[in-house]
């Protein structure tokens, strides 16, 4: 029996943070039973956006890691073409996004709008923060651009669904 397939779009490591550590721990779950890629990004934010010393895991112990493909670079309009291409190429049940930043909000538009077509009613995002801590209008604005082509959404908090 053949295995339906899952593409995760999100950080996996070299990253740091909990968004990689989840990501890692999401495929790490569901690859019993599917055939699951990650697309990680080869540019996650530029360094002058950055607040801390580092993007990159540079701890000494073990932590958990995903086969991931590096392929998303989240500033780079025309990379968004060739890794929505890269997407549908996988012919995925499921396409999850991971969400917690409104400035990934123009990327994941994009991409999500590219492969709708190919992914009726299959492009899932799973939201831990729906609007970022701060929760400007420009916050607001980036959230309904990123979240437009959302088929579902799988929600991290009781308190997050009611929002």
């Amino acid at each position: 029996m053949t295995k339906k397939k899952i593409v995760i779009i999100g950080p996996a490591y070299p990253y740091r943070g909990g968004n990689s550590l989840f990501v890692s721990s999401l495929y790490d779950v569901l690859k019993e039973q599917f055939d699951v890629k990650v697309i990680n990004y080869k540019l996650l934010y530029p360094s002058f956006l950055f607040p801390g010393t580092t993007q990159y895991d540079r701890s000494e112990t073990n932590i958990k890691k995903a086969p991931n493909e590096r392929l998303i670079n989240s500033i780079n309009p025309f990379n968004w073409f060739s890794v929505a291409k890269r997407i549908k190429e996988e012919k995925a049940d499921l396409v999850v996004f991971d969400w917690w930043q409104p400035f990934f909000g123009p990327c994941h538009r994009v991409i999500s709008s590219l492969i709708k077509d190919t992914c009726k009613n299959k492009i899932l995002f799973i939201t831990e923060n729906y609007i970022s801590h701060e929760g400007s209008f420009i916050d607001h604005t980036l959230t309904k651009i990123g979240l437009k082509n959302a088929s579902s959404f799988l929600t991290l908090s009781a308190k997050l669904l009611k929002s």
